[in-house]
């Protein structure tokens, strides 16, 4: 990094791995690697996108470090592998009540709980936010445009994606309006991974709430958003 050279790094088993053991959770990485300068940090929501960012950072000048979880994920079938833009986030869909900035894995999962937000009235924009370093020169005005910001990752939240958000709207004045959905800073118990994300919020019914009581208030017992 401190001489910008063409480096990737391959991280595996980023995010909650489950069964391998505390010891083994990729949870600290997006945090330790924001800091480094020079470094630029990426996390594919599927398959195809991965292929997609290696071709890219091999296209790069300087490091980059691509993160991407254990086990089967998806991929989008008939899509070209090629570079892509750097700092260049996707959006999924529009909405105008709430954007969801999400990170990898959970892009998916976002995704599924905008699509229950919408049966209870609301409407929620979904960002695939591949580049974590560096965000997307257009986060200041999705943040105009939506009420209500949250981002959504599998790191810790301390240092994470999330604390990227905050810093790049604060000085547009719009960091009121985030909310972050992140694990805590703590060494997770082994258990599957799903029953690990479900537990600290990170299903598409924990994300569904969120939004929900952010945009809405709190959730009522005869209110769901599961």
């Amino acid at each position: 990094a401190l001489h910008k050279l063409p480096v990737v790094f391959v991280i595996d088993r980023a995010g909650v791995t489950g069964p391998d053991g505390a010891s083994h959770h990729g949870i600290f990485d997006l945090s330790y690697l924001r800091l480094i300068p020079n470094l630029k940090v990426v996390a594919p929501k599927d398959a195809t996108e991965l292929c997609a960012l290696l071709e890219t950072a091999l296209a790069t000048d300087g490091p980059v470090a691509i993160r991407y979880p254990k086990g089967p994920v998806p991929a989008t079938p008939d899509l070209p592998v090629e570079p892509l833009p750097v700092g260049r986030w996707e959006e999924l869909r529009k909405g105008d009540d709430a954007v969801i900035f999400a990170v990898g894995r959970m892009v998916e999962v976002a995704v599924e709980a905008a699509e229950r937000l919408e049966l209870q009235g609301i409407s929620c924009a979904v960002v695939n936010s591949r580049w974590v370093k560096p965000v997307d020169s257009r986060i200041s005005d999705w943040a105009r445009s939506h009420p209500v910001v949250l981002t959504v990752e599998d790191n810790v939240g301390t240092g994470g994606f999330g604390g990227a958000v905050l810093e790049a709207l604060a000085p547009h004045g719009l960091a009121g309006k985030v909310r972050t959905l992140a694990l805590p800073d703590a060494f997770l118990p082994q258990g599957k991974a799903a029953d690990i994300l479900r537990e600290h919020g990170l299903d598409a019914a924990g994300i569904a709430r969120a939004v929900y009581q952010a945009v809405r208030g709190p959730v009522l017992e005869k209110e769901s958003t599961d």
